[in-house]
Formats: C-alpha cells, sequence, structure tokens
C-alpha cells in the first residue's frame, strides 16, 4: 500500500502575512501595515510571473488587476486592490 503525504506549499506572500499578523500581536501596527503591503506585492507578483508578465515597479501592480479582474467574480479582488493600496499609502506616510 502506497502512502500519499499531503504537502503544502508557503510562498513568501504567507510568510509575509505571518509576520505581519505577529507584529500586530506585538503592537507593531505600522511594521505590520508595510509587511501586509509586501505580502500582497508578493503575490501580485507571483501571479504575474506565473502569467509570463513583467513587473519590475509597484505600478504595474494596475495592470496585472485590470489583467485578471474579469476572472475573478465579485469585489474580491477589488476589495483586496483597496486594502493593499491603503496599506500601502499608510506604510509610506509613516517611513517618509
Amino acid at each position: 500500500m502506497e502512502i500519499m503525504l499531503a504537502t503544502t506549499t508557503v510562498t513568501p506572500a504567507d510568510r509575509l502575512f505571518d509576520s505581519a499578523m505577529e507584529q500586530i500581536e506585538r503592537g507593531e501596527l505600522r511594521e505590520a501595515s508595510g509587511t501586509f503591503w509586501d505580502a500582497s506585492a508578493a503575490a501580485f507578483t507571483a501571479l504575474a510571473e506565473r502569467r509570463g508578465w513583467a513587473v519590475s515597479k509597484h505600478m504595474q501592480y494596475e495592470d496585472v488587476y485590470r489583467n485578471i479582474k474579469p476572472e475573478v467574480p465579485g469585489d474580491a479582488l477589488f476589495d483586496g486592490m483597496a486594502s493593499a493600496r491603503l496599506l500601502e499609502r499608510n506604510w509610506v506616510k509613516v517611513t517618509t
């Protein structure tokens, strides 16, 4: 009898998300905002790379968003992108 083990792939975005959650638990909200933005950026970059799209600047995430929007039903993608934008603005505002 062959036993199959389930495997889970942990992506850079997953690790960043977990790190941000730990920062929140420690009360490091500003740092968590930046880490959540990094997680969002990593997820968008991975998606773009899988489709052969070049993403070298964070402004190109808007292009990725526009390209995949027709494939995603409902408002989940819009809500996620809006949240990512707010996290980025919060992080930039705090660090400049």
